[in-house]
């Protein structure tokens, strides 16, 4: 990949990279039709997005025989499909191709490039059949807007009048429930628990959310709960899940899939903590909540930090504690008797001597 320096940038080929800020601000406001701030892109905010396009793009290159496409061009097909007014005979036909053909055309797997750069949802997949998400996410019918509501439908299956714990965040449900924590770039991932519950996907991209706050791709109200699911499991005011994230920040430098805004989302009062709040992700966080609460620690250390139970949490320890005490107390006093008996036969009394 080479740099970009000087010209339009959106104008340059795939193989080269978007890195000045005025590049940056250009691309997104020409996919999202939005105003975005120039500041925004003077932080790291944006940088984990523009990686993920940037890998993107790099597997686009080696994965297509078409080396000519450019940013620009990307771009247009982005907005081509997520205008209204875009004739639905021309979306139906090349939906139609990509479900009926073997193989994917060049047309249609640019068509699918452009909706990942846009929703970051795992769609299309490479032409050796390799696919980024847990599952096909297959879009054959229908606008974009109908594909993405279908995919984030706002109902509620699994029963729950309850609240989420405060202790329900990241750090403890790796630390203490032993569910790895596996960042993704697909947001169709999101909250979605694997390997027999033990690893949930978590996808992180706050940055791209805010941008798409004043665009009408996903459903209303859907950037702002799934930045709430964020702020749920990554909550800023709390030390411990803060020292967690840039942990995880430092072991997944190399990649694109965490934003380092993530922790920096405005924490949830008590009322946000109720199931019945979310729509979008709800069958979803009870099932995390109940893999969260159900298994018990396998080791000392997460059993000190499970302090889900505080009156267990309590008794479990203050017995121990009290075992542990009287165990060395009664130790040391027979330490003590065997040391004197020792001494005695080695230094008998006058008295035996005589």
């Amino acid at each position: 990949m080479n740099n970009i320096a000087t010209g339009d940038a959106l104008e340059h080929g795939l193989e080269t990279l978007l890195l000045t800020t005025k590049s940056r601000s250009e691309f997104s406001r020409s996919l999202m039709r939005v105003d975005v701030p120039a500041k925004i892109f003077q932080s790291p905010n944006l940088d984990s997005y523009f990686r993920y396009y940037l890998e993107q793009c790099t597997t686009a290159v080696i994965d297509t025989s078409d080396q000519t496409k450019t940013h620009r061009q990307i771009v247009n097909t982005a907005r081509l499909l997520a205008d209204p007014s875009t004739d639905a005979s021309y979306i139906s036909n090349l939906l139609e191709r990509a479900t009926t053909s073997d193989e994917e055309n060049d047309e249609v797997y640019w068509t699918f490039f452009a909706v990942r750069v846009l929703t970051m949802i795992d769609v299309g997949g490479l032409r050796q059949g390799i696919r980024l998400g847990l599952s096909p996410n297959i879009w054959s019918e229908g606008t974009i807007r109908d594909f993405v509501k279908a995919k984030f439908p706002a109902e509620k299956v699994l029963f729950s009048n309850g609240k989420m714990d405060p202790l329900f965040n990241a750090c403890n449900i790796d630390s203490i429930a032993s569910i790895r924590v596996i960042w993704t770039n697909n947001i169709a991932d999101h909250l979605i628990l694997e390997d027999g519950d033990r690893s949930i996907k978590v996808f992180s991209h706050v940055s791209f959310l805010e941008l798409h706050r004043d665009c009408d791709i996903f459903p209303p109200g859907f950037v702002d709960e799934t930045i709430r699911t964020l702020a749920l499991l990554l909550p800023s005011n709390d030390k411990e899940t803060r020292i967690w994230f840039y942990k995880e920040q430092k072991r997944c430098s190399n990649q694109s899939s965490i934003d380092s805004k993530a922790i920096d989302c405005r924490p949830v009062n008590s009322i946000n903590r109720q199931f019945q709040k979310y729509n979008f992700w709800h069958d979803r966080l009870v099932m995390l909540n109940e893999a969260f609460n159900d298994p018990n620690p396998k080791s000392m250390r997460q059993l000190w930090l499970d302090r889900r139970r505080p009156a267990e949490w309590y008794s479990f320890w203050y017995a121990i504690f009290l075992i542990v005490g009287l165990t060395l107390f009664f130790g040391l006093v027979g330490s003590i008797e065997g040391g004197l008996q020792v001494y005695k036969a080695y230094h008998p009394s006058s008295s035996q001597g005589s």
